[in-house]
């Protein structure tokens, strides 16, 4: 029997986890563009 208590910390750390998620792709999408420009400027 799965409490609300329990969906309530859950859906907080599905959320930090999404968080996390958008961070990393926004971090290597960054790391990826300098590179490439990189490349275009050599």
């Amino acid at each position: 029997m799965v409490t609300i208590e329990t969906k309530i910390v859950a859906a907080k750390q599905i959320k930090s986890f999404d968080v996390n998620f958008h961070q990393l792709t926004f971090i290597s999408s960054i790391f990826i563009f300098t590179e490439f420009s990189e490349m275009i400027i050599h």
